[in-house]
């Protein structure tokens, strides 16, 4: 499931929302048609502190087949749009096969809406499977005279090379006067550098108006496995930045290798990395760029920095820290290296030094947390989810655990969880178990991994926290 907010002069702000649903996991029953079909409970509802603001109850249904070709399923979509005024919104997403519907999913996300009159706005931004010219401007997926069907999968595999995108402009009027010229900027950048990949870029020249629209394409062919972000800017004409959005997305592309090659042209003479001499040295340095390293980095790291050569590392060394610190790299590693030596102090496990493990990665990648939650076992802890029969566990305590919390990890993500867990009682060694951030482990189930006697699934209280005393550090981690 995918949503973007958008705003409409008409009707103000809504959020779209996009579900995809798999067909074979669907119990498919006869129908009055004599064919086999499936269905699926749905209700969104946007609650604003105690008040449901908006919200729809529906039974999705999937396309027809026959009863003798039951194994060939077709997957099938939802999509919704909801008004909403301005304000913090918890949407709560709850799903079930209307054939199992006490086998019910919940699912909940944090949306805030703000749209000002005076203030220049990037809608959200949606992924496109396909689109095209619209002959039906009364279709709920047409927008501005095009008709769109969104990819509602953040993740793009090897075959898949092309990334579509829809997005609007608003107020660009209060900036720059109407239909006078500005830019737009559209970049992917790595997730974890955070720097722009030049070959992946482009820009569209545009009249402002009251809402601005546009589709645009990035080739993605070249694009190497990992962790990216989409980046739409708008420029005005002294190159300032007006407004921005960003869409995190997953590329699979294992045939793009990490080219040494491109390493030939850098002078290492003169450079900080000519200081490093002794081999077993650099390759441990190589090593702890592991955790902030894009994806075809991290390849180069695991696969090929064992047999370089001093020169080669050399040139990745630098190479590494010039992309993200052009103006001086040697200061942009020392700053990284305080950062290392204290994680490895603080976090190190039995062999593992501390830049390995989960905590001592996420510490480098984002940073020191706002808050850290550290429980050791607590043989007295209250239960916080429910047996077979239906009881409430008694659940006889929990392993050490933490929960970091950190006020703003990105530009697009704040409020955001880690939680680890050391469920063998080793020392100081804790695993990842879940989080709430792009890109990292999400386990709506995790309640049940900090559990010493196992139960069911976790549940939520009635105002749609969880519960238990983990659940409620979880829910307010200060």
């Amino acid at each position: 499931m995918k949503y973007a907010v958008f705003y409409s002069p008409e009707v103000g702000p809504y959020v779209e929302t996009y579900l995809l649903i798999n067909g074979s996991t669907v119990t498919y029953r006869p129908n009055a048609n004599n064919k086999m079909q499936g269905a699926v409970n749905l209700s969104i509802v946007f609650q604003h502190n105690d008040t449901v603001a908006n919200f729809s109850k529906i039974q999705i249904k999937s396309p027809e087949i026959d009863t003798t070709q039951s194994s060939n399923v077709y997957d099938f979509m939802d999509y919704q749009r909801f008004t909403l005024p301005n304000g913090s919104y918890e949407m709560v997403v709850r799903i079930s096969d209307a054939a199992h519907p006490e086998k019910e999913f919940e699912y909940k996300e944090l949306i805030t809406i703000d749209y000002q009159t005076n203030k220049v706005y990037v809608s959200g931004i949606e992924l496109l499977d396909s689109y095209e010219k619209a002959n039906d401007i009364t279709s709920v997926n047409t927008k501005n005279g095009y008709q769109l069907l969104p990819k509602i999968s953040a993740f793009y595999p090897e075959t898949n090379n092309k990334l579509s995108f829809y997005c609007e402009f608003y107020n660009i009027t209060s900036k720059v006067e109407l239909g006078s010229p500005f830019l737009v900027m559209f970049y992917i950048r790595g997730f974890e550098s955070k720097q722009q990949l030049s070959n992946f870029s482009g820009f569209k020249k545009m009249e402002a108006s009251a809402v601005n629209v546009m589709i645009n394409n990035i080739d993605i062919t070249k694009l190497a496995s990992g962790n990216y972000e989409l980046v739409v800017e708008l420029k005005d004409r002294n190159n300032q930045i007006l407004a921005k959005n960003i869409l995190f997305f997953q590329r699979s592309n294992p045939n793009i290798l990490y080219d040494t090659k491109a390493l030939l042209s850098l002078q290492l003479t003169n450079s900080f990395v000519s200081q490093y001499k002794n081999l077993d040295t650099l390759r441990q340095f190589v090593a702890f760029l592991y955790p902030t390293a894009t994806s075809i980095e991290k390849q180069f790291i695991f696969r090929q920095a064992k047999e370089s050569d001093l020169e080669t590392l050399q040139r990745f060394f630098l190479n590494f820290w010039s992309e993200r610190n052009a103006m001086n790299p040697y200061e942009e590693w020392l700053n990284y290296k305080k950062l290392v030596d204290i994680v490895n102090h603080e976090y190190k496990a039995v062999g593992m030094m501390g830049f390995q493990t989960d905590r001592g990665r996420v510490y480098l990648q984002y940073g020191p947390p706002n808050t850290i939650v550290d429980r050791e076992f607590d043989a007295g802890s209250s239960g916080f989810g429910i047996n077979d029969d239906g009881t409430e566990a008694n659940d006889g305590g929990t392993v050490p655990y933490q929960i970091w919390h950190y006020y703003q990890l990105s530009d697009n993500q704040r409020n955001k969880r880690f939680v680890f867990a050391n469920p063998h009682l080793a020392a100081n060694s804790y695993d990842l178990i879940h989080s709430d951030a792009n890109g990292e482990l999400y386990n709506p189930q995790w309640q049940s991994e900090l559990q010493r006697q196992i139960f069911k699934t976790t549940t939520l209280d009635a105002d749609g926290k969880f519960k238990g005393e983990t659940g409620e550090f979880y829910n307010v981690p200060y």
